[in-house]
């Protein structure tokens, strides 16, 4: 790799690592503000009330002296760096005020809850969906969080604050431990990082007025996976590559349904969304797991999905809203089967991906039904 290529991907690197760690830093603050709030504890935050916007992380780690738009490339983005790794430090400082013990004996001390208590609970569950944070976890963790996630909306629905109390508990204490691991091996990462900037740096000057011209060769390699893929579908030689052997989660057509109704006021809550047609999702709820002779037509979990997808886009079961439904499944399926995100808690399907591959599904043919499975497995990565 030419010192221009790594010069300039630590540019964009820290650039991203500092967005997420802003945004990590932020929610962070927030969970643990509000959650002292229920408690009637005082946020260690210099302010009597806490407040998200008092000190957000953009406030908190700004720029150090002398650094502004006008500053070398260079300097940028080590303070960036800086600015990142400070953030993951703050966040491990805030972290440890506050234990399961402690909360627990504040909760006796406070007694009954207040108005101003529900309504500080209520703040957190606001949050889930699932906050950006919860990536970095392991599948198991994760998967404990969306539980605890989905009870407390659950309980914010049928207005039971001992149950939503309950619920925010659960994640305080397996989100606490998970950032136990995660914020040192963060932060060491980080570290190393910023010194290797550093010394690829030095000795070079203006190196952000160099283009970054990336070689032919480099392109071909980066993207083989692709080429070889297409290279396989022009020859008729693609294949269902080997999927995950272990499946932890079985779609019905009764958890599938209520998965959709979810998605019913993300999308405007027009009665004619996921407003069943006849009996065809039920069917493909029912055929990805068909048999023949005692073995499954579409064995892992990722053929599976393939299937789940394809059936749904295509069978156009409900009035409004297939290609969504249909996604919104795929990806349900494979997060309930803890294989939606990679080991680094980046997603393994990219949002273009996705779209890309439900159209092509929605206009294809019927007879290239198996093609179009095996192209979803093998998009997969």
């Amino acid at each position: 790799m030419t010192h221009e290529k790594k010069t300039d991907g630590f540019e964009a690197l820290t650039e991203e690592e500092m967005s997420k760690a802003f945004r990590y830093y932020n929610y962070v603050r927030e969970f643990y503000g509000y959650l002292c709030d229920s408690l009637d504890l005082v946020f260690e935050d210099g302010c009597d009330e806490f407040d998200p916007a008092y000190a957000s992380a953009e406030k908190e780690f700004p720029p150090a002296e002398g650094i502004d738009e006008n500053s070398a490339a260079k300097a940028k983005t080590i303070d960036e760096m800086s600015r990142t790794v400070r953030a993951y430090e703050t966040m491990q400082s805030i972290i440890a005020i506050l234990d399961m013990d402690g909360v627990e004996k504040a909760a006796q001390v406070r007694g009954m809850m207040q108005d101003t208590h529900k309504f500080a609970l209520t703040s957190i569950a606001e949050w889930f969906p699932i906050p950006g944070i919860w990536h970095e976890f392991d599948d198991y963790a994760y998967g404990q969080l969306y539980k605890y996630a989905n009870d407390a909306q659950s309980a914010v629905s049928l207005m039971e604050p001992l149950a939503l109390e309950s619920a925010i508990h659960k994640i305080f204490a397996e989100q606490k431990e998970c950032l136990e691991k995660f914020l040192p091996q963060k932060i060491e990462t980080l570290k190393k990082l910023k010194a290797e900037m550093e010394n690829s740096y030095k000795g070079k000057i203006d190196w952000s007025n160099h283009l970054c011209q990336r070689e032919l060769v480099d392109v071909v390699t980066d993207y083989a996976f692709a080429l070889d893929t297409l290279d396989d579908y022009d020859h008729q030689r693609l294949t269902l590559r080997k999927c995950a052997a272990v499946e932890k989660f079985r779609a019905t057509y009764e958890n599938a349904m209520a998965a959709i109704q979810g998605l019913k006021e993300k999308f405007g809550g027009s009665e004619l969304f996921a407003h069943e047609k006849d009996e065809s999702f039920k069917s493909s709820i029912g055929q990805i797991y068909q048999t023949f002779d005692g073995a499954e037509l579409y064995p892992g979990v990722e053929q599976k999905a393939a299937m789940l997808l394809y059936l749904v886009t295509k069978n156009h079961s409900f009035s409004d809203g297939n290609k969504r439904i249909a996604a919104t499944l795929f990806l349900w399926f494979l997060l309930n089967n803890g294989i939606l995100y990679k080991d680094d808690g980046s997603k393994r399907i990219a949002d273009a991906t996705l779209v890309t591959m439900t159209l092509m599904i929605a206009e294809s043919r019927p007879e290239d039904m198996e093609m179009m499975v095996k192209i979803v497995v093998n998009l997969m990565g």
